[in-house]
């Protein structure tokens, strides 16, 4: 299983540092109130509705549409759904023009979680349904090679052509068919230009 690390670019790396210190001080207001997993639940709830309504977060990120505006739709979808502590949170982020960091703040949030539960999320993705058992073989596997507990989710893509792809954290594990294909592609290439450069040097030498 080949690993890979993912390298972010500067404006990923901004907006991860961002989530990490917007979800530091969300866990960190629940844990001062005793609520830390509700409001971790809460976050991964209303991004799952930004997600569905995209009109939703360009009216709260836009800069013509007054704060006190934004409030008020903040108060009436969130009202009788989230605690007070969130929907202030939330108000937060729109003040500070920082709703494009959202979904870094989810991710940091889940993986500030699981290192206080000593655990590290990932995804196995598969072009087919993966069977749990696998899944799980492949969450102690990996667990082992980290030090840490692994939980896997299951994800499907059909653009993968048979076997696994294991992304946690930044890092991607590539057991599948295309990546094995690629790298069968890459050392015929390499063996190809080493057979062409050791020809020219004999050239060279008897020349």
């Amino acid at each position: 299983m080949e690993r890979v690390t993912k390298i972010p670019t500067v404006f990923e790396a901004t907006r991860q540092k961002v989530g990490e210190v917007y979800a530091r001080a969300l866990l960190g207001l629940g844990a001062r109130v005793g609520r830390a997993t509700e409001l971790l639940g809460e976050l991964e709830a209303f991004v799952h509705v930004t997600q569905q309504l995209p009109r939703l977060t360009e009216m709260l990120e836009s800069p013509r549409v007054p704060l006190a505006a934004k409030h008020q739709v903040i108060d009436r979808a969130l009202d009788n759904r989230a605690s007070r502590e969130f929907k202030n949170f939330v108000k937060v982020l729109v003040d500070h023009g920082r709703m494009e960091c959202l979904q870094a703040t989810l991710h940091a949030a889940r993986n500030l979680s699981d290192e206080l539960a000593g655990e590290i999320r990932g995804v196995v993705t598969t072009s087919a349904e993966i069977d749990p058992q696998l899944r799980e073989r492949l969450a102690v596997r990996i667990s082992g090679l980290l030090g840490k507990k692994v939980v896997l989710r299951a994800a499907q893509d059909p653009n993968i052509i048979g076997g696994v792809v294991v992304r946690v954290g930044d890092t991607v594990y590539d057991a599948s068919v295309a990546n094995q294909l690629r790298q069968i592609k890459t050392r015929a290439v390499k063996r190809a230009a080493d057979a062409i450069r050791q020809s020219m040097d004999r050239f060279a030498a008897e020349a």
